[in-house]
Parts: structure tokens; sequence; C-alpha cells
């Protein structure tokens, strides 16, 4: 019998919150809380795993569910590579997914799955929890607004070609 795995992830405050520079790449960065349990085992930590672009777009990746479509991308990845989340199916309301999770986010305790380096779990979501975690995305919007301006050229602008 496999013991069931409770995983709870919270955005707990920008990596640098009081950067005077102007830097978009820098000042955007937020830290993820990640707490996982499974029987008696628990594993817990805090890392600067996203930036404020990619809460926005995982917002934008749930609300697609939450409104009956497919998102163009089935795997949500970010720039760190610590967590993803894979879109296995849905049905009747009911989203399922698979949660990954690497690097400083592995937990030092198995998974049960087959292979022991690829830690992830299965999840079911129904639309109360999309509705949930989309509320909870969007105050934290609102906490973590992005900070700086992107160079022109990152805005879709072309840039001159160098000489």
């Amino acid at each position: 019998m496999r013991s069931q795995i409770t995983i709870s992830c919270e955005f707990d405050g920008y990596q640098f919150p009081f950067s005077a520079d102007n830097d978009w790449q820098t000042n955007n960065w937020v830290y993820l809380k990640l707490i996982v349990m499974k029987g008696n085992e628990r594993f817990s930590n805090t890392f600067a795993a996203m930036d404020t672009h990619e809460i926005i777009r995982m917002y934008q990746w749930f609300r697609c569910i939450s409104e009956g479509r497919i998102p163009k991308w089935t795997k949500l990845g970010f720039i760190e590579p610590n967590i993803s989340l894979h879109l296995q199916g849905c049905q009747d309301n009911v989203l399922w997914t698979k949660l990954h999770l690497s690097h400083e986010f592995t937990p030092d305790f198995p998974s049960g799955n087959p292979d022991p380096d690829d830690w992830f779990v299965h999840i079911t979501l129904d639309l109360r929890d999309i509705s949930e975690i989309l509320s909870y995305l969007s105050s934290t919007m609102k906490r973590y607004p992005l900070r700086g301006k992107k160079p022109p050229q990152l805005l879709g602008q072309r840039r001159a070609p160098i000489r």
C-alpha cells in the first residue's frame, strides 16, 4: 500500500526585496516554499525557484484549463528546473497532472515511483481546486508585481545589428 503524499507550496517574498536598480532579470525572483509529507517523513525547503513572469505564465496555464481549453504547452516548466507540471488529461471537470520535483526540491525520501531518480506525484484537481489555485496566484501577482523594465529587444522590438 502506498502512503499518501501531501504537498504544500507558497510564494514567500522577493529574493531581493529592497533592490534599488532597475534590473528586471534580478528583481523578479520570488522564493517558493515547498513542504512535502509522506507518512511520518517531512521535507521542506525554500528556494528562489520562479520569477514573477513565470507566476503569470502559471496563472495563464491554469486559467486556460479552467475555461475547458488545453494549454499551448502541456508541460509547465520554469527557468529553474526544480519544479514542473505535466498535464496528463482532463475529463468531466477533473484535471490529472504530474508534479515533478528536482534539484533543491527533491525530497530526501522516495516517492514510491519505479525510478528513484524521477521524483514525481500524480495529482487530481477538480474545478474548485483549480479555482483556489487561480485565486492564490492572482493574489500572489498583486503581492509580487513585475519590477523593472525589460530591454526593448525583449519586448518584440528589433535590435540594430552589431557592426
